[in-house]
């Protein structure tokens, strides 16, 4: 079990049994730091899905990256997955923020290619 099948179990469980939309950002790691390569949003209808099977669609997103960010979301009323049109504007908003600040990363569950938790520090000037 990788933490991210943890991680996702737990989310599931934290809020009504409708699930919750998690928004996906790839990016890609290097010397100068952390940029978004692809996004998307997947709606989570249960708590069973694991790593492997999430690398797997993952592995199509048809660019590289090292590492993947999901930021839970759950609709205002009730609870549950959001509306397309609204996980897209939440998918725009998380992908600008990881452009303008890479620490906002860390409010989201953060993972390498294994699926283990992985945290953005602060670099020194």
């Amino acid at each position: 079990m990788t933490e991210f099948d943890t991680w996702l179990t737990e989310t599931y469980a934290d809020g009504p049994p409708s699930g919750f939309t998690a928004i996906i950002v790839l990016v890609s790691v290097d010397a100068d730091g952390v940029q978004p390569a692809a996004s998307s949003f997947v709606h989570v209808s249960d708590g069973e899905t694991r790593w492997v099977d999430m690398l797997l669609v993952l592995q199509r997103a048809g660019c590289e990256w090292d590492a993947v960010v999901f930021f839970p979301v759950r609709a205002s009323e009730g609870g549950g997955p959001v509306a397309d049109d609204v996980a897209r504007e939440h998918r725009a908003t998380c992908e600008q923020a990881v452009l303008v600040d890479p620490l906002s990363i860390n409010k989201g569950f953060f993972c390498d290619l294994t699926g283990q938790r992985l945290v953005v520090e602060e670099q020194e000037e």
